[in-house]
């Protein structure tokens, strides 16, 4: 009888190993999706997946593991590697040693910050306070401000429309600052064309003034829910208007950046 899939995590550092035991079948797709999105929203210096006791019953499976290579290149542009399972149609590494030895060395020190919030209102003070202060020991003091404004976004949207764990994860990389939101609702959210006017109070304002704000912005289904990230350029040079884009199993909205490359557009 073939064995049931089971998911484990573990931290080593700031790597993120993955580890799937088990029959990985069709119908076991979206819940490697969502283990592996929950991975990238935690903003790690790299996803690796321990392959090792996996059985496939055929090769659709494993267009998860290429769906979620697609979004970590995208967002927030960390390694997603494979080891421990030979497959034609799988880019997978013969050992973890193998997949490790793929990393940059520069990658070894993130800036990065992780908090577990209690789901009350009164804990956005305190989610401006803390990225705030990571933006300053970072050397962003320019962006403190704009960062702690869009956290109390984000994080105000899931106190209204969410439920618990809610998670805040602050990434400093060369071009960008990342900032991740996680909550225990499954609903992602949508930007609406126009604010909404329910009563006395317009909503839909959060999103609006956030797509404003950020040089890209999503969301993705997680294993306890979604994860809602944006991030903000490090470079001083300006924003052109914004660009959209669609993730399977997400959603995906970006800045062009001037001198970002090829077609304008920068991921990562």
């Amino acid at each position: 009888m073939p064995i049931p899939l089971t998911v484990g995590t573990r931290w080593d550092g700031d790597l993120l190993t993955l580890s799937l035991i088990g029959r990985l079948g069709v119908a076991e797709i979206p819940e490697v999706r969502r283990a592996l999105f929950s991975c990238l929203a935690d903003c790690p210096t790299a996803v690796l997946v321990d392959l090792h006791g996996l059985t496939v019953d055929s090769e659709l499976p494993l267009t998860a593991f290429s769906s979620a290579a697609h979004q970590a290149g995208r967002w927030p542009g960390v390694p997603l590697l494979l080891y421990g399972l030979a497959e034609r149609h799988l880019r997978s590494y013969p050992s973890r040693e193998a997949a490790l030895a793929t990393l940059e060395p520069s990658a070894a020190s993130p800036a990065v910050l992780r908090v577990d919030l209690a789901f009350r209102p009164g804990i956005l003070g305190q989610v401006r306070e803390l990225v705030a202060d990571a933006c300053g020991r970072w050397g962003l003091d320019r962006l403190s401000d704009e960062a702690a404004l869009v956290v109390s976004e984000l994080t105000g949207n899931a106190l209204r429309h969410a439920q618990p764990p809610l998670r805040l994860v602050a990434h400093r990389c060369p071009l960008y600052l990342h900032l991740v939101v996680s909550d225990g609702s499954i609903e992602l959210p949508e930007l609406p064309a126009v604010p909404i006017r329910g009563g006395l109070r317009i909503r839909g304002r959060g999103l609006h003034l956030i797509d404003a704000l950020v040089a890209g912005w999503g969301s993705l289904p997680t294993a306890r829910g979604k994860a809602v990230w944006a991030r903000l350029s490090t470079d001083p040079v300006g924003l052109r208007p914004a660009v959209g884009a669609a993730v399977a199993g997400g959603s995906y909205r970006v800045r062009t950046i001037r001198g970002a490359g090829p077609g304008g557009l920068r991921y990562g």
